[in-house]
């Protein structure tokens, strides 16, 4: 999906503007519709129109953020698999909203490289948040492994997505959850362990140095190898 970096979900307007676009996009393709078009049929100034929306990625933004938000504040809970099904299905249902222009997108998105690689970094910027709040385990190279992972199972679920048309989204649901199974089954969605903190902590600084004497911690059996005093400067 493409889309601008950190967009934000769009005013009413915008809104407006999104449902036109997408209206046309579903019968002209994404090609065959300009966003000129897009704004007179919305009944918004052209002027206007684009300041709002200077080029076709934005739309996607658009969604893309209208998708996030929709999934970051739909309650999730249980395993990460879980969490993640929950979250990507919320994603979905806002797709869903806009099905014909999003699938006419989709279909141009291999041929078209501004839609490709603004895809790319908005759908891994979207996948971060969404794995973080599920819990996975993002840290070190293993990290970016299991986001990847989690990514091709995404765009599978999206592929079958576009080729279901049932209302109830039955086979997507079934390949997301195949998808994640298969992840969670091979270790890639391994839940984050908070860092644990040293068991026995070093003795503070503040304890150590005072006065530029050096305290003289004691072993329990009365040892004290400490230096009674700091060294002189070199």
């Amino acid at each position: 999906m493409a889309s601008q970096a950190n967009a934000t979900t769009p005013t009413p307007q915008e809104k407006r503007l999104l449902q036109s676009a997408m209206a046309l996009a579903g019968e002209r393709g994404w090609h065959g519709f300009t966003l000129v078009q897009a704004a007179e049929q919305a009944a918004i100034p052209l002027a206007q129109a684009r300041v709002l929306c200077p080029f076709k990625p934005v739309l996607m933004g658009w969604l893309e953020a209208m998708a996030d938000s929709r999934a970051l504040s739909n309650p999730a809970s249980g395993t990460v698999r879980e969490k993640l099904f929950e979250q990507l299905m919320a994603r979905l249902d806002v797709f869903q909203d806009y099905r014909p222009g999003v699938v006419a997108a989709l279909r141009v998105t291999p041929l078209d490289p501004a839609l490709a690689i603004t895809g790319l970094v908005s759908g891994l910027g979207s996948l971060r948040w969404l794995a973080d709040r599920a819990g996975l385990d993002r840290r070190g190279l293993l990290g970016l492994v299991r986001l990847q992972a989690l990514g091709m199972a995404w765009m599978m679920t999206l592929r079958t997505w576009e080729r279901d048309k049932g209302p109830d989204m039955a086979q997507t649901m079934k390949t997301l959850d195949e998808g994640l199974e298969r992840l969670e089954r091979r270790g890639f969605l391994k839940a984050a362990q908070p860092i644990a903190e040293p068991a026995e902590p070093g003795v503070p600084d503040h304890l150590i140095i005072t006065g530029g004497a050096a305290s003289s911690p004691k072993g329990q059996d009365g040892d004290d190898s400490w230096p009674d005093e700091l060294p002189p400067d070199l």
